[in-house]
């Protein structure tokens, strides 16, 4: 029922995450991904798209981010660096992240006085990217908007986001628990 929502994001519904999670609060940057992984799995970031240490990795296949997560969990293990596990979130992980315990349409308010084309004020250009004040097509830097209220950034626009969990078209076998 939100204005500009998609079909399958409707209804509303309750999920309780019966775990603990933390996310990082960045993308995984340019930086970070070549630090681990040595390499692109495919296409390269370029300028025209955002490249640098503080662009986010984008053109990763949900296979490749799987394998930035194992071999993540790896040099966790063989640097012994605690007893942390990585893994992607669920998507009603992300959802709640996102959102930071708000029920608006955005996680800074409805934003309902704009148009939902390109249109754009104050509000909108400090908390996200989207048509309206990415007049530079691509990636931006990670964290140059504002964060949300846990201190997550760039969790409206800049590049897509992987989840660990299927896709469900309607919420028929979505699990209710999270996970």
């Amino acid at each position: 029922g939100e204005r500009a929502g998609s079909e399958n994001e409707s209804p509303q519904h309750t999920v309780d995450i019966g775990i603990d999670f933390f996310m990082g609060k960045f993308e995984v940057t340019q930086q970070q991904w070549l630090a681990l992984m040595n390499d692109w799995p495919a296409t390269y970031p370029t300028y025209g798209e955002g490249m640098g240490d503080l662009y986010p990795a984008y053109y990763i296949s949900w296979e490749d981010a799987q394998n930035f997560v194992t071999a993540l969990n790896n040099y966790i293990a063989t640097t012994e660096q605690g007893p942390l596990e990585v893994r992607l979130p669920s998507e009603a992980e992300w959802e709640y992240a996102c959102r930071a315990s708000t029920i608006s349409r955005f996680y800074f308010g409805d934003s309902l006085v704009m148009a939902d084309a390109c249109d754009t004020d104050d509000i909108r250009d400090r908390n996200m990217w989207f048509c309206g004040n990415n007049t530079t097509s691509g990636s931006k830097s990670v964290g140059s908007l504002l964060p949300n209220l846990f201190g997550l950034y760039d969790m409206h626009g800049n590049v897509w986001e992987w989840c660990e969990d299927d896709y469900h078209a309607t919420y028929t076998g979505a699990p209710l628990d999270g996970s």
